[in-house]
């Protein structure tokens, strides 16, 4: 194949594994284990991804979006993937939300009217299940 072929395959491939490299990185970078030498060297694993470590940076002051992680490379992993390991690992933003109580209440009353509305228009799953005679 001509040597622009190869070097979108090793651009995309290396782009890949670096985006796997740093998702698992993130896994461990953010445990509060240290119970052994293994989790208390596992927070400086993120030194060895600049990116990643950036990232965490800008994830303390903005919610992790998908746009953050779009490159010129497919991603095996979302923005949602990113998030539950974050906010899993209790990493959150620290957001500003200039919000009065009364302000913040409606959003949560319209929250709970449209769950309380989803559950209302939806089967239970055991009687979806029923219905497909399975």
């Amino acid at each position: 194949p001509p040597q622009g072929v190869k070097d979108s395959f090793n651009r995309l491939m290396t782009g890949f594994y670096q985006d796997l490299k740093q998702f698992i990185v993130l896994h461990y970078c953010l445990s509060n284990r240290d119970d052994s030498d293994f989790w208390r060297n596992a927070q400086a694993t993120v030194e060895h991804c600049d990116w990643l470590k950036s990232q965490l940076d800008v994830w303390q002051h903005k919610i992790c979006e998908f746009q953050d992680l779009a490159g010129a490379f497919s991603t095996g992993f979302t923005d949602e993937n990113y998030r539950f390991i974050l906010y899993g690992m209790q990493h959150y933003p620290k957001l500003q939300m200039n919000l009065s109580a009364t302000e913040s209440q409606q959003i949560y009353d319209q929250l709970a009217r449209m769950s309380e509305n989803a559950l209302q228009n939806t089967l239970p799953h055991i009687n979806y299940l029923k219905q497909l005679n399975l």
